[in-house]
């Protein structure tokens, strides 16, 4: 009958969650590298590409706008995917006879043996941004600079049901500690935190999940500098050179998707076209144009930190043992002998890298209508950004090896003994002893790391935004506008044998556009 229950409370939450498959093979990625708040070709051109682009105008002349706008993710069961390959996560104990192959392993995270629950994945961003951009130019040259201020929150929000939490079962003698040792949480979304150690266990330090992260910063500073070859009131057509100069934080994957504002500290340089055509035009009052911009840039080597899962075997070495830095793995000294010390394996495999990205392009296509004053902008954005690419991490060796479900100790003694093939889904204690290495320990070496784990894959989206706005031409000394726009990204889908084949966000916002120009 409890099966039974465990059963419907589980396709509940699933349908809750909107999962299309709830016990699929866990897979996914330690680190999402998303679209930085200040590469935003479409904001950047609604409402003002007259002001900044006068025609017969010569001399100086110059134009500033700012441009508050708010965003949000959505789709969050495809978010949690990216990091996990399902929205629905069991964990269980190794005590539970019923536990499914693809449930985590309680244990683990400081859980009871007994432990039963099921979790829904809810990941979701948020950003506040404010762009001040300056437009300058002198006749057919033009610069300009813009820098997005940003406050950005990002959370994997945790829905757990918790059938036993297994309090009256602590972890048996020598599991964890010379005696039986008091499971120190009663749900997964309290131990994902890391707030406690246990036993000989330390505290989680990399990669926790659960309550909201929030960072503000300049998401790097734009500069652009370039010419039109031609520029008249059929159109125009030029080319830049553009430098974005990071100014945003760095991640250190202290917690799983943290939120990052910019585009993780790379230095970008390459290149920018800018066009415009009337395609038509009546009674000098009304007219319409279509606009492409398209950029091209190049991320250089920047370093942080990155957490890595391990290898698997054969066919799935580049799948991965998923999951595997959630484990526990045994600390040993320099004699090969257990240390006394169990970590989350986590806390090991997080480790600074350096990382580049060979090439990103956003490419706007928009139509501009003009009826005197008034204005309406309809386009689309597209955005591409290549894979990553990741140094060999450093490991130390001989210091580790994987506890999987076996003692730390034996005999009253520290026990040296190592499940080198354990996964996160874990086993059933019962079994401990065929699991055991032998010999024993068997260490985790370097080239154990799974670099593909922590590599951001490729990533594209699709963008459909709009942008209402009024020019003010003789009311003002100056030229002034004032517009009201949003936008609509969805996230790019790579074919299903790709795996993570969903690698950016999709989200929605809104933004206000105010400026002034004058020469």
């Amino acid at each position: 009958m409890k099966k039974l229950y465990l059963l419907v409370a589980v396709y509940a939450l699933a349908l809750t969650c909107h999962v299309h498959a709830i016990f699929v093979a866990l897979q996914g990625q330690t680190f999402l590298s998303p679209r930085s708040q200040g590469t935003d070709a479409a904001r950047d051109i609604v409402g003002w590409h007259e002001t900044i682009n006068p025609v017969g105008k010569q001399g100086w002349y110059q134009s500033w706008a700012i441009t508050p706008s708010y965003q949000r993710s959505f789709r969050d069961n495809q978010l949690a995917e990216y990091f996990f390959g399902t929205s629905v996560l069991g964990i269980t104990g190794s005590q539970v006879e019923t536990r499914k192959d693809t449930d985590l392993l309680a244990d683990y995270f400081g859980l009871s043996p007994k432990f039963q629950s099921v979790v829904c994945v809810k990941p979701e961003v948020q950003n506040v941004v404010a762009d001040v951009a300056w437009y300058g130019g002198h006749n057919n040259f033009f610069a300009s600079v813009h820098a997005p201020l940003t406050w950005t929150k990002s959370i994997v929000d945790l829905h757990e049901n918790v059938f036993d939490p297994g309090c009256s079962t602590p972890f048996p003698a020598e599991y964890m500690d010379f005696a039986p040792v008091v499971a120190p949480y009663n749900c997964f979304s309290t131990a994902v935190r890391g707030t406690e150690s246990y036993g000989q266990v330390e505290r989680l330090r990399s990669g926790k999940i659960g309550c909201p992260h929030t960072k503000w910063g300049c998401a790097d500073v734009h500069i652009n500098v370039g010419g039109y070859a031609v520029k008249n009131e059929r159109g125009r057509c030029g080319l830049m050179g553009r430098l974005v100069v990071p100014t945003g934080n760095r991640p250190d994957n202290e917690f799983l998707f943290e939120p990052v504002v910019g585009n993780g500290r790379h230095v970008e340089l390459g290149f920018g076209l800018t066009g415009a055509t009337l395609v038509w035009e009546q009674d000098g009052e009304q007219r319409l144009d279509v606009l492409i911009d398209a950029n091209v840039m190049h991320f250089f080597k920047t370093h942080q930190k990155r957490s890595f899962d391990l290898i698997g075997t054969g066919t799935w070495q580049r799948v991965g043992n998923w999951g595997s830095r959630y484990m526990l793995a045994k600390k040993f000294n320099e004699d090969g002998n257990y240390s006394g010390v169990t970590v989350p394996l986590i806390n090991a495999t997080t480790v600074p890298v350096d990382i580049r990205v060979t090439i990103q392009v956003d490419m706007v296509l928009m139509l501009a209508y003009m009826y005197k004053d008034f204005g309406i902008d309809l386009g689309y954005d597209g955005w591409i950004r290549s894979k990553e690419h990741l140094s060999c991490p450093c490991f130390p060796e001989r210091t580790y090896a994987l506890k999987g479900i076996q003692n730390v100790t034996g005999l009253g003694v520290l026990s040296n003994a190592t499940q080198s093939h354990a996964t996160i889904n874990g086993n059933l204690f019962a079994d401990q002893a065929l699991l055991e290495d032998d010999p024993s320990p068997v260490f985790i070496r370097q080239h154990d790391l799974n670099v593909y784990s922590a590599e951001a894959p490729l990533a594209y989206s699709h963008k459909i935004f709009w942008h209402i706005y009024k020019t003010w031409y003789e009311e003002c000394p100056m030229q002034a506008h004032f517009g009201w726009g949003g936008f609509v990204e969805f996230e790019g889908q790579l074919p299903n044998h790709l795996q993570t084949n969903r690698s950016s966000i999709s989200q929605w916002g809104m933004w206000l556009k105010a400026g002034v120009a004058y020469s």
